[in-house]
């Protein structure tokens, strides 16, 4: 009774047959075919993409998103400088320039709206000290440096899937401010 007792205690040895190793196979093989196709696919999207130069303007910013952009321009050589879609985790590209900067109007504490033309009052007469700058009104028209595919309309496809086109509005953001924009030109840069 002994030996029978220990016949049953022992361990039954697990074997490899035929079928376990043709699964190990397609198994490596589906891996390997998933993998190639992501780098095929990120080859052949690298090589169609071009760099476009996409003009913008901004209207209606404060005077502290009018200095976050400034900023986030200053620092590009340090990579401050991305500007990011404000609703989803995509870059949009790089603040590439700002071409034109206004102090459109500053409001008065009563709501009303102080004009100025460009060159005939001097912002700073209106008080001594900066307090009239948080309740400045900014224009700005700038560029932005982007990478994308041609696309059969008046436009590009942003890094290959997202279209971006001339007199579009999107929500962006920097490293320093938050505010929309009009895209107003799209070209591609040489």
């Amino acid at each position: 009774m002994a030996e029978f007792i220990e016949k049953k205690t022992e361990k039954k040895k697990t074997r490899f047959n035929i079928v376990d190793v043709i699964i190990i196979v397609v198994v490596i093989a589906c891996i390997g075919g998933v993998a190639l196709r992501v780098v095929l696919t990120n080859t052949f999207k690298n090589n169609n993409m071009k760099d476009y130069i996409v003009t913008f303007k901004a209207e209606g910013l404060s005077y502290s998103q009018y200095l976050g952009i400034e900023q986030a321009l200053d620092e590009a050589e340090k990579g401050g400088n991305f500007v990011s879609f404000a609703d989803k985790d995509e870059r949009l590209g790089k603040l590439y320039g700002i071409t034109e900067s206004e102090l459109l109007y500053i409001e008065s504490h009563n709501g009303e709206k102080i004009y100025f033309e460009v060159g005939e009052n001097d912002v700073n007469s209106i008080d001594d000290d900066d307090s009239w700058k948080e309740d400045s009104i900014w224009y700005i028209k700038g560029t932005i440096m982007c990478s994308g595919e041609d696309s059969d309309e008046n436009g590009f496809l942003l890094n290959g899937d997202t279209f971006l086109a001339a007199n579009q509005n999107i929500e962006v953001t920097t490293k320093y401010a938050q505010f929309n924009l009009k895209i107003t030109g799209i070209e591609e840069y040489k």
